[in-house]
């Protein structure tokens, strides 16, 4: 959104107006992105570690990539049962 409102304002050099009509979305546009960087570093910061089990963040995550994968490739796994560890889930899962 930025780099496409950065865009037109090179091309829109003569027309005043709708120049600082783009110039007031690129403002808010990296008011977002600030907001949205803090929302992430305070999300990373807050990690739930507690006993997950191996095996089944191992078939989420496969079942999560397996769809975005083309179908002449397959995706093959071993299972670690009883296999814990102490982890956020979600870091686990990425």
């Amino acid at each position: 959104m930025l780099g496409n409102c950065f865009l037109l304002l090179e091309d829109l050099q003569g027309n005043e107006d709708v120049r600082e009509r783009l110039q007031q979305i690129m403002r808010a546009g990296n008011r977002a992105k600030a907001l949205v960087q803090q929302i992430l570093t305070i999300a990373a910061a807050r990690v739930h570690a507690r006993l997950v089990a191996v095996d089944e963040a191992i078939s989420e995550s496969i079942s999560l990539i397996g769809g975005s994968l083309p179908p002449t490739v397959k995706l093959v796994s071993e299972r670690f049962e009883r296999a814990l560890v102490d982890a956020d889930v979600t870091q686990l899962i990425r």
